[in-house]
């Protein structure tokens, strides 16, 4: 039973989805505090003037507060209306992405998503998720089961977390980037009877067209919705799915590293 166990970004990166579809559940850390600058409330993508820009969810200062506890609807230091925020996004989008070959065939379902999952919760977490959810159904991807980590008991130590809820949600194999290969005592998890798989998405991302990078280059990691505007629905699925993203399993990603 092959798990990922990651934060809930907000809109994330296509590397993001091509890990979920290779798992079977998917548990959204959402008991541990709010990594500030981070990507749960904001994600990146090109400009009108083909440069790299944050779209950002505003939600105030948030020190020593878990991701779960990001209510949209009572913020400590500003007001915020939701729904205005998400506007503004979509605007943001279309001014963006307007002239990308895919932009008008699949802008009005990016902005029902974005209007159904803002219009279902106040809970930055919950919203991400749902987000998350229907990218995958707009790509018609399998959807992992989605289990939250606040649902469980666990302990403060990141290694020791990620063993009680494999163990608990009884998963025998954790998928994670290579960009988390640091943050825990892999040797332990085996112990424990977890094998680990790693995905090399990030190392060899693959390259597609980007209507206002053609003189700039390519850049990549950008939202998952570049890739939907720029190239469509079919050739973004494909990227996610190609077989040579599969993630190997850690005694072979050592030796990569």
């Amino acid at each position: 039973m092959n798990v990922v166990v990651h934060q809930p970004y907000f809109l994330p990166w296509i590397g993001y989805f091509s890990k979920l579809f290779y798992a079977d559940k998917f548990i959204v850390l959402d008991d541990v505090n709010y990594p500030a600058h981070q990507l749960i409330n904001r994600t990146k993508i090109i400009n009108p003037q083909g440069e790299v820009m944050w779209v950002t969810l505003p939600i105030g200062e948030h020190i020593y507060t878990k991701i779960k506890d990001i209510n949209l609807a009572s913020l400590p230091y500003k007001e915020i209306d939701k729904h205005r925020e998400r506007d503004k996004i979509n605007r943001t989008l279309k001014s963006s992405y307007s002239k990308a070959r895919f932009f008008k065939s699949n802008i009005t379902a990016i902005e029902n998503i974005l209007t159904d999952s803002f219009n279902n919760s106040d809970l930055l977490s919950e919203i991400n998720v749902s987000i998350i959810v229907h990218i995958m159904n707009l790509l018609e991807l399998k959807t992992p089961q989605i289990i939250y980590s606040s649902q469980f008991q666990t302990t403060n130590d990141a290694t020791d977390r990620i063993i009680s809820l494999c163990k608990k949600n009884q998963c025998d194999t954790l998928i994670t980037g290579s960009g988390g290969l640091e943050k825990h005592d892999w040797d332990k998890m085996s112990d424990n009877e977890i094998n680990t798989c790693v995905q090399y998405y990030y190392e060899n991302h693959p390259t597609y067209y980007q209507t206002r990078r053609t003189q700039l280059g390519f850049e990549r990691a950008l939202s998952i919705v570049d890739c939907i505007f720029n190239e469509g629905i079919e050739y973004t699925k494909s990227l996610i799915t190609d077989v040579k993203y599969k993630p190997v399993i850690y005694k072979q990603a050592k030796l990569l590293i």
